[in-house]
């Protein structure tokens, strides 16, 4: 039956847990740093639906302007950037290649700070991003992880579309 919606909500009090108990400094930081610039935040998926939050939050309280894009987007746009914001990444698993090709587009553009934040520890995308001493770096790992349509069909052989 589908993915295991009960099971996750089972473990909802330990996620809430493990995000009250992150140490934030980094992300406090970057906020702080990028409060008087504009920011890039790219995210797919349930990653760049917080990437549209973020960019709500920052450009209400800043007063600065905020985009949210898909790695597709950003790659697409790169001649946009002008070396005068910051990027961040958010991505669950860091694994996809066009994720880790908006990261390096985004090294090459010398921003005023890259923020990379995956909810899985050393995924591809943070092996990357730690040969950069200039790139922060947000890594943790929930209690639940979700399972994508193509991991549930190899599992089971069965489709299940949400």
């Amino acid at each position: 039956m589908g993915k295991p919606y009960l099971q996750e909500l089972r473990q909802l009090a330990e996620t809430y847990s493990v995000a009250n108990n992150l140490d934030t400094g980094i992300i406090e930081e970057a906020i702080a740093s990028a409060s008087s610039h504009p920011v890039f935040i790219i995210g797919s998926g349930g990653s760049l639906t917080a990437a549209q939050y973020i960019c709500s939050l920052h450009q209400r309280y800043t007063g600065c302007v905020a985009k949210a894009l898909t790695p597709l987007e950003f790659i697409a746009s790169k001649g946009l950037i002008r070396g005068t914001e910051s990027i961040w990444i958010i991505s669950a698993g860091g694994r996809n290649p066009d994720i880790r090709l908006a990261l390096k587009i985004a090294i090459g553009a010398e921003p005023k700070s890259i923020l990379v934040v995956t909810s899985v520890t050393d995924s591809p995308i943070s092996k990357q991003a730690a040969k950069y001493e200039f790139i922060d770096q947000v890594q943790f790992e929930l209690p639940v992880r979700r399972q994508s349509n193509v991991d549930h069909l190899i599992k089971t052989g069965k489709r299940h579309f949400c």
